[in-house]
């Protein structure tokens, strides 16, 4: 039929954790790099919207769109700081979920969100990054598993527990993504004198931590995103 070109519909199979998204990433970034129009997509997703949908799916506690935000700040940021597109850089995951740009070893990123702001932090080094709404709950059972059993009751007779906990929360929640360890790792078993930490200025009603091996100079800049 005249006006049609013939196209290649090219299909990923495999189990979980088998790195269909891997080697995916790797092709399309190629085919893009040799000048071919394409279209990736998987059921459900393939587009930022689709792939808000596809997490809404899989989990039943989403409760924003937080995800495509972030993936937005990084895209922009990745442009302005290292003029890269972050349509062209594959990336994979790490052994407990960290993701990264397999193809650029010295850019370095983490998302956080949490009630109305995300935030994205990008290093020249592995970094990472948490905030928090502070919300009522058993602070008692929290800090049973959150710090060691030296900080336990400081912490609990404190007369601002609940800043305490979330500023204990974000400081170790930082460090294991830092780390790339996530919660696999007992967050009482941190040690808090390993790299550098800082804490972030937020207003009222939130915590925020940024944790790297070495200090960072932090340069903050807000953005007003629009979701397509």
């Amino acid at each position: 039929m005249k006006g049609f070109e013939m196209g290649i519909f090219i299909t990923m199979e495999g189990p979980d954790g088998a790195g269909k998204s891997t080697q995916i990433d790797l092709l399309r970034v190629y085919l893009l790099q040799k000048g071919y129009d394409i279209i990736v997509c998987r059921e459900p997703g393939g587009t930022v919207i689709s792939e808000a949908i596809r997490e809404v799916i899989l989990n039943r506690d989403y409760k924003n769109m937080g995800h495509m935000t972030g993936e937005k700040l990084l895209e922009e940021a990745l442009l302005k700081e290292y003029g890269r597109k972050l349509a062209f850089e594959p990336r994979a995951k790490g052994e407990h979920g960290k993701p990264f740009f397999t193809l650029q070893p010295k850019i370095h990123y983490n998302i956080s969100h949490s009630g109305k702001y995300v935030v994205c932090v990008l290093a020249g080094e592995e970094v990472g990054i948490d905030i928090q709404e502070h919300k009522e709950l058993d602070y008692e059972k929290g800090l049973q598993k959150l710090v060691p059993v030296s900080l336990f009751q400081e912490i609990l007779e404190s007369d601002h527990i609940k800043e305490a906990f979330y500023d204990q929360w974000v400081l170790r929640e930082a460090y294991m993504k830092w780390t790339g360890e996530g919660f696999s790792r007992d967050p009482r078993t941190i040690p808090m004198d390993r790299g550098s930490y800082a804490m972030l200025e937020m207003e009222p009603g939130y915590s925020g931590a940024v944790w790297s091996e070495d200090p960072l100079e932090i340069r903050w800049e807000y953005l007003e995103i629009s979701i397509p």
